[in-house]
């Protein structure tokens, strides 16, 4: 699959997009560093992209994991954060399933919090560029 091409604001040249289908699997990943914030919903097989991410964009990323069951959220929110990037994980409380998360908490790979909370955390990362 070609990456999808994109044009800035001002037309600018065309350049590759950071996602891509890696692989004969077709699993999402991150192919450049140009994302510095990427939340990982119920997506099968997030620990490519969780992986991807860890490895382009290191202590810059940043990954969300909320409701759901397996572990391969847990693994790959693991992987971001030995690379030094910051992981989150939603809370029992608000979580419909609390399974991934759980997974993640257990681990030591997410901080666990309400959905909002991550939210405004991630906001607050995004512009002041500190580390929470």
């Amino acid at each position: 699959m070609t990456p999808v091409l994109k044009r800035d604001a001002d037309d600018a040249p065309a350049r590759r997009s950071p996602l891509r289908l890696d692989g004969p699997t077709r699993k999402l990943a991150l192919g450049c560093a140009a994302v510095g914030v990427l939340v990982a919903l119920s997506v099968v097989a997030t620990i490519w992209l969780l992986r991807s991410l860890a490895s382009e964009l290191g202590a810059e990323a940043a990954a969300v994991v909320l409701t759901g069951m397996g572990r391969d959220g847990a693994d790959g929110l693991a992987a971001v954060a030995a690379a030094g990037g910051e992981t989150f994980a939603q809370d029992e409380a608000s979580a419909a399933v609390f399974g991934m998360p759980r997974a993640a908490a257990e681990r030591g790979a997410a901080h666990v919090l309400d959905p909002r909370t991550i939210g405004s955390t991630l906001a607050t990362l995004h512009k002041v560029g500190v580390r929470a």
